[in-house]
């Protein structure tokens, strides 16, 4: 199956930070070669919400991906600090297209890049995508269905005031494209997520 990125480009993309909650961190995407890659970046505070934080980027609009007879997704990396970084997928969202996000359920994955400046490939495979319900763990949500997934984004956040999280975070990221490669079935550390409950 094709890569669903690149072509990258900024106009599928919109910020999605604390600061819909009054927080103070920030994030932005980068078009790097064209639109050959892209570069998530920004800064996370932890301290203005009192040790919750988050910065991300999501699509914009509703896609309509189909990814059935696929195992996962393969994320090549260009480089990235060492930060745990959230995949998030999305099945259903609000239908004003509104920041209002948290009244759906996420399905997400966490990584982390091998180190700043190393190309590195993630295999991503969709039954270990966790699904979260306004910032905690969905027990009683359905497996991710791949084959009407709505929207993407990437995340980075403070795990409640993880030191190593915050400050500067930097990932580039070259292509996702679905895949039937094998991946790490390991997608640990999603437990203590800190958006906060409403």
């Amino acid at each position: 199956m094709a890569p669903i990125f690149p072509c990258w480009n900024s106009a599928d993309w919109t910020p999605q930070n604390d600061s819909l909650r009054g927080g103070s961190s920030t994030s932005a995407l980068t078009i790097i070669s064209g639109g050959n890659s892209a570069v998530f970046s920004g800064v996370l505070d932890s301290r203005t919400l009192g040790g919750a934080g988050f910065a991300s980027f999501r699509t914009t609009g509703t896609k309509s991906w189909n990814w059935s007879g696929e195992n996962g997704l393969e994320i090549k990396l260009l480089g990235g600090n060492k930060r745990v970084f959230t995949l998030v997928l999305k099945t259903d969202i609000p239908e004003d297209d509104s920041d209002n996000e948290m009244s759906t359920v996420s399905y997400e994955y966490n990584f982390t890049p091998s180190q700043d400046t190393a190309e590195t490939t993630i295999i991503a495979p969709f039954s270990s995508f966790k699904p979260c319900y306004r910032g905690r763990p969905a027990t009683d949500a359905p497996p991710l269905n791949i084959s009407c997934v709505k929207r993407m984004s990437f995340m980075v956040r403070s795990f409640f005031g993880k030191p190593e999280q915050g400050g500067k975070f930097r990932l580039e990221i070259e292509s996702i494209s679905p895949t039937t490669k094998e991946g790490d079935e390991d997608n640990d550390e999603w437990e203590n997520i800190d958006t906060p409950r409403k």
